[in-house]
């Protein structure tokens, strides 16, 4: 009995600690992280809402859920540009770009709903990607607001980000499905509004000084870190860790909602805890 006081006493003084290191944390990274609690939101509205969207407009079932691939591929294809563009434009600017690009994009994704052209739908989940790369750029910018030491807390504060995102966007999409005539025009007009809020809080971040590497030195060549087996690891574990996540996030709703006839709240319920369980883990492990 002893032994097990010492030692919640012991978990208490960590715990303690780590909530008493908010203190030193730059007001930069408390509104990047309100900021990406609103942008996050994309993400799970698409999964949530986007293979209903597929089934009502795309020519053919199977092309249901292309739109939740759309908008991966599109993160990937924008993550190279928008790092150039933040470099060249600095932080602060780029990441109010980048919302004004979503916010732009959430009236196109809204219009193509209402006017039932699956493939402009996918286009626009597709841009999506501009906004969501630049947003996986705050935790860059939340860790150069703070001393070294409180990288990491800062880190995690940006993660708890997530947990909000996984709240709100199923949310948001649910309660906005039916504000218009088209269903689910409303959902991303609700986006619209999440992004503006966003735009907001950016408003009060201060990009710190940019830091001037000293010499010549340029970092190894992209050839050069491919070859190491620990990348390929890491590309491999990570690319079948977010398959498998892909698989269930994308096959759930409709499997639930459309095939198994659960009600829409429950459905929505399930995506928020899965994208919960995501970032909670995340969050206790990483500081």
């Amino acid at each position: 009995m002893y032994i097990l006081l010492e030692s919640i006493q012991a978990q208490e003084f960590q715990i303690a600690i780590f909530f008493s290191n908010f203190s030193h944390l730059n007001r930069n990274v408390w509104m990047l992280m309100c900021a990406q609690s609103l942008i996050g939101s994309i993400g799970p509205v698409v999964v949530f809402v986007g293979g209903f969207i597929g089934i009502k407009l795309a020519p053919d079932e199977k092309f249901a859920t292309l739109p939740i691939a759309f908008m991966i591929v599109g993160t990937a294809l924008f993550m190279l540009p928008v790092v150039k563009i933040l470099a060249s434009v600095g932080r602060k600017r780029g990441f109010q770009l980048a919302i004004l690009w979503g916010i732009a994009n959430t009236l196109f994704s809204a219009y193509a709903i209402y006017i039932q052209s699956f493939w402009l739908f996918c286009l626009s989940v597709l841009l999506y990607g501009g906004l969501i790369a630049s947003a996986q750029q705050f935790r860059f910018a939340a860790m150069e607001s703070v001393d070294e030491q409180h990288s990491g807390l800062a880190v995690s504060v940006l993660l708890i980000a997530g947990l909000f995102a996984a709240f709100l966007g199923p949310e948001i999409a649910f309660v906005g499905k039916d504000w218009f005539s088209t269903e689910y025009v409303g959902s991303f007009i609700g986006l619209t509004v999440l992004f503006s809020l966003s735009l907001i809080f950016i408003q009060f971040f201060n990009a710190p000084a940019a830091v001037k590497t000293v010499g010549r030195y340029q970092g190894r060549a992209l050839s050069e870190i491919i070859k190491q087996p620990i990348f390929v690891v890491a590309i491999l574990s990570g690319t079948v860790g977010f398959s498998v996540m892909s698989f269930i996030m994308t096959a759930t709703p409709i499997s639930m909602h459309v095939h198994h006839h659960f009600d829409l709240a429950e459905t929505k319920w399930v995506i928020q805890s899965h994208i919960i369980a995501m970032y909670l883990p995340s969050f206790l492990l990483e500081y």
